[in-house]
């Protein structure tokens, strides 16, 4: 099972949020700390102050996001030969798509990834447009790993002659009624 990266979505998708609280948080603390007037410490204080919260606000509201999004999204393989992919708390979303459905599988890094050494996985079936299953921000070494179970269970479910592909199935079903085996042709009536 893969999940996403913390420190590749906190980038991508709250950099610069994280960018402002450090701005608020070190403004806050240089008003508090900086040579003020006496007769401005009481407001300079409270407004320095609340900058400084605001900076923590904003920082632990990032870690909680990407806590919850490590938590529930996640691709995994099954046993019987499917890729699941599952994201979402309030707008639960669940793709699922036989080894045997894929047509392509890739892996771009942009620059930001390969500094946090993150990838983006992408899968397609070639049921529709496009990439059917991305998941952003996901450790290049897991990735790597996952892709290479994909190919392993992928093989050993073509050696006992198990496809998850419905048309497939039928066909063996067809080939067992007529007597022949899974690894067999069926015969010519």
């Amino acid at each position: 099972m893969i999940r996403p990266s913390h420190r590749g979505y906190i980038l991508r998708r709250h950099g610069i949020a994280l960018l402002i609280a450090l701005f608020f948080f070190v403004l806050g603390v240089y008003l508090f700390i900086a040579g003020v007037p006496s007769s401005f410490l009481g407001s300079v204080a409270s407004y320095a102050l609340a900058l400084v919260g605001l900076g923590i606000l904003v920082f632990l509201y990032v870690l909680a996001d990407s806590e919850l999004h490590y938590l529930t999204t996640k691709v995994y393989l099954t046993p019987d030969g499917y890729i699941v992919y599952e994201s979402g708390v309030l707008r639960h979303q669940k793709k699922r798509a036989g080894v045997f459905e894929v047509t392509d599988t890739a892996s771009e890094q942009s620059i930001l990834d390969r500094l946090v050494n993150t990838t983006t996985l992408k899968i397609n079936t070639g049921g529709s447009m496009g990439y059917e299953i991305v998941i952003h921000d996901v450790d290049a070494h897991m990735a790597e790993m996952f892709l290479n179970e994909y190919s392993r269970l992928k093989g050993e479910l073509a050696k006992e002659g198990r496809f998850n592909n419905p048309n497939a199935q039928d066909n063996n079903q067809n080939n067992n009624r007529n007597g022949t085996s899974q690894s067999q042709p069926p015969k010519d009536n």
